[in-house]
């Protein structure tokens, strides 16, 4: 059995209550913790930044691409029924995303952040990433790039996950 697909209780985040909403290292997905947690779909953020798509989410005005997506696939979505998974490898947003959960996580069934953790297409379990040193660090890339600080943060396997 691969190690992603481990029970919702594996997830090293503290208290019980902690492995539904907090900020894991492992991978907590099954279907059977999918539903145990409530959830009517699963929001996917692959790249959260300082987590303004999350907040713009369940506050019902996410981007015009995004939203149109969900009400196509689930008419009448409702945070309050979803589960979820946020991934941002830049550990300049890693605080930045903890103020985040903190405000958001009440108002959805389940909330997991993967921070510092980048989402890759192999089966790497890390990868290098140059930050970009601008204020709101939109250019940070795992391509080199000239004078960057170069860092080595956690990687996922999005089909194992």
């Amino acid at each position: 059995m691969s190690p992603y697909k481990s029970d919702i209780a594996k997830c090293k985040c503290g208290s019980p209550q902690g492995k539904r909403i907090g900020l894991c290292t492992q991978m907590p997905i099954t279907l059977a913790a999918f539903a145990a947690n409530g959830c009517a779909f699963a929001y996917v953020d692959l790249g959260s930044n300082r987590g303004d798509s999350l907040e713009d989410f369940v506050r019902m005005v996410p981007d015009r691409h995004v939203k149109a997506a969900l009400h196509s696939a689930v008419p009448h979505w409702s945070p309050s029924a979803s589960c979820v998974y946020a991934f941002e490898p830049n550990p300049r947003w890693t605080q930045v995303l903890e103020g985040v959960r903190q405000r958001i996580q009440a108002n959805v069934s389940s909330l997991t952040m993967y921070t510092e953790t980048a989402v890759v297409d192999n089966n790497s379990t890390s990868v290098s990433l140059f930050l970009d040193p601008s204020q709101l660090s939109q250019g940070t890339s795992i391509a080199h790039g000239k004078g960057r600080k170069q860092v080595t943060v956690k990687a996922i396997y999005f089909h194992n996950w």
